[in-house]
């Protein structure tokens, strides 16, 4: 048959059918065949896109995408069969089995993968399973080439592992549950009932194991020095930023039990009080949410800062913002104690714009067990 003869077939019904069709409906399911196969093309061009390597892009990208693809085929296959009178419907079946195969392959991503990660290992696939903060330390260590501390992250299949080793999806269920209620106590109830069990949990065998040898590699490579353990959820410095909210346990011994009692503080923080408060805020869902951690060498600096690359007080200013202490960088992240301010211009030369310089009285330093506040007038 060739091609005037299946139009002609579309567009004019044989007579053994009694229904006709008017045009104008025949020409809008047409059009929806058109549009919606146009936007599953334009979907997939742009996961062609993201593929490339110019982009960093998470398991949520694939999922959303995967999911606005799928429902643009399906609104496709539909508009055909009311354009053909169901002439074509076993494609339905076969697009539910090609979902169903997608769907398995994105949920065994989130359970299997490697659970420790070396930084020079970390790729920008890997953006889910290390999280938006470690990723981005990877990639500046990788392509930038700044000087960035070694270490490695438990990634956030470690998380789920540990999560599902000591039996607490349920209460994580109830706290989200009580988080998108708005119920007040019942949050209260089950997130100290939360917090409290991660930090008396135990790790599994395999984990622990892992956790060894990535010990045994550190030290071969930087001795006894000690580890800052810091956050790096999955939603971390991404949509979301969470700066500031999750705990970072800093001078921790490169010893098995040192590092799980910090790694349990960390994840633990996911569930605190901060934390709670910005997801009701913002409205993020905590079953979707995983928390890999970063364990990268200490640095006992002499003074730290922060730098904002935009100015967050002022973003139609052309500047940079920087804020700094003396000792740790504990204080100017957690605001502890009163910081240096400085405005750069982002243009070269980078002049100072304005400089604000506090009157500094105490700063952290690394003590035995931990950091201490030091009083600078004794110094």
């Amino acid at each position: 048959m060739n091609i005037l003869s299946k139009l002609k077939s579309i567009f004019h019904p044989s007579k053994r059918r009694k229904e006709k069709i008017p045009l104008s409906l025949i020409f809008s399911r047409f059009r929806k065949v058109i549009e919606s196969n146009t936007k599953a093309l334009e979907i997939m061009a742009d996961m062609g896109d993201k593929l490339s390597g110019d982009y960093i892009f998470d398991t949520a990208y694939i999922k959303q995408v995967s999911k606005e693809l799928a429902e643009s085929v399906y609104q496709s296959i539909h508009s055909l069969n009311l354009l053909c009178q169901n002439k074509y419907h076993t494609l339905y079946s076969i697009h539910e089995r090609i979902n169903k195969k997608i769907e398995a392959l994105l949920s065994y991503g989130n359970r299997h993968g490697p659970l420790i990660k070396f930084l020079d290992e970390i790729g920008p696939e890997d953006l889910d399973l290390v999280g938006g903060k470690m990723a981005r330390i990877a990639d500046i260590k990788q392509h930038l080439g700044y000087p960035v501390p070694e270490g490695f992250v438990i990634t956030s299949v470690a998380f789920k592992e540990f999560v599902e080793h000591n039996n607490l999806q349920e209460l994580i269920k109830k706290l989200n549950n009580a988080i998108l209620k708005g119920k007040n106590e019942e949050i209260s109830l089950y997130k100290n009932e939360l917090v409290s069990a991660i930090l008396k949990a135990e790790i599994s065998p395999k984990l622990r194991s892992v956790l060894e040898g990535a010990l045994e590699r550190y030290k071969s490579m930087f001795g006894d020095s000690s580890l800052v353990v810091r956050s790096s959820a999955q939603e971390e410095d991404q949509e979301l930023s969470f700066a500031g909210l999750f705990k970072t346990v800093v001078n921790v011994k490169p010893d098995i039990k040192k590092l799980i009692e910090a790694y349990k503080k960390v994840v633990a923080s996911l569930f605190e009080d901060k934390a709670i408060s910005y997801i009701q805020k913002f409205g993020a869902h905590l079953l979707d949410m995983s928390m890999a951690v970063g364990c990268l060498k200490l640095i006992k600096s002499r003074t730290s800062g922060v730098m904002f690359t935009m100015n967050f007080q002022d973003p139609d200013l052309d500047s940079i913002l920087i804020t700094s202490n003396w000792g740790l960088g504990v204080a100017v992240v957690e605001g502890r104690f009163p910081v240096d301010r400085f405005l750069v211009s982002r243009k070269n030369p980078n002049t100072i714009l304005e400089k604000e310089v506090s009157k500094k009285t105490k700063c952290f330093e690394c003590d035995e067990e931990g950091i201490k506040e030091v009083d600078l007038a004794l110094k």
